[in-house]
């Protein structure tokens, strides 16, 4: 803001039912946090515990509604979004309502937002600026195959391909185009009896 920069604050709404399978992973790992924090306070080991507290941070709805009133206050706009909040993020950046999305996740390039700012967590390394055009001609890619092999990268709604990494997601989407051909070249590969790699 002292550097003129009116930021939008966009809030998470209901996540969408894709995403159940990931919320419910998220949970367990803060339940085994909350156990290992106990089991370092009981033990004395004050930077365990401190280390597990940090991943087991329940966000209430009146911590929510007191973040939401403090960024009024600050006399930013603040926006819940009816679903997640890259999405709407990039919409409004794809109608020029702003410039660009803030966060940390990816998930913003694939919703289409123009420019992704990566790196406000940091106060050692610089803001990283991710343009999608250039990302995509970078690739080589159309938005459909750029979506497809964020997919095979891994994401929220889905889990990803065993033996199936960044660098080989990137070929086979550039080989094949689609993740169905992906999907029929992997699964020939796996019916293949003389292929020792199965995915």
């Amino acid at each position: 803001m002292e550097n003129g920069v009116k930021p939008i604050w966009v809030f998470d709404g209901k996540p969408p039912d894709l995403k159940s399978k990931e919320l419910d992973k998220r949970t367990e790992l803060k339940k085994d946090a909350e156990e290992k924090k106990e089991e370092a306070i009981a033990s004395g080991d004050w930077e365990q515990a401190k280390k597990m507290a940090g991943r087991s941070i329940k966000i209430t709805p009146e911590m929510m509604a007191d973040a939401k009133l403090l960024v009024k206050l600050l006399g930013c706009p603040v926006i819940e979004a009816p679903g997640e909040a890259e999405a709407q993020c990039a919409v409004l950046v794809k109608n020029g309502l702003a410039f660009a999305t803030a966060s940390e996740d990816m998930d913003s390039l694939t919703f289409g937002t123009n420019y992704l700012l990566r790196g406000f967590n940091s106060k050692k390394e610089p803001i990283t600026q991710i343009h999608l055009k250039e990302l995509l001609e970078g690739f080589e890619m159309n938005m459909d195959e750029f979506i497809d092999l964020c997919i095979m990268c891994g994401c929220d709604y889905t889990h990803s391909i065993g033996g199936v990494g960044p660098v080989k997601a990137f070929k086979y989407i550039t080989d094949h185009k689609n993740i169905e051909n992906v999907l029929e070249i992997i699964r020939e590969s796996n019916e293949d009896e003389s292929k020792k790699q199965k995915f």
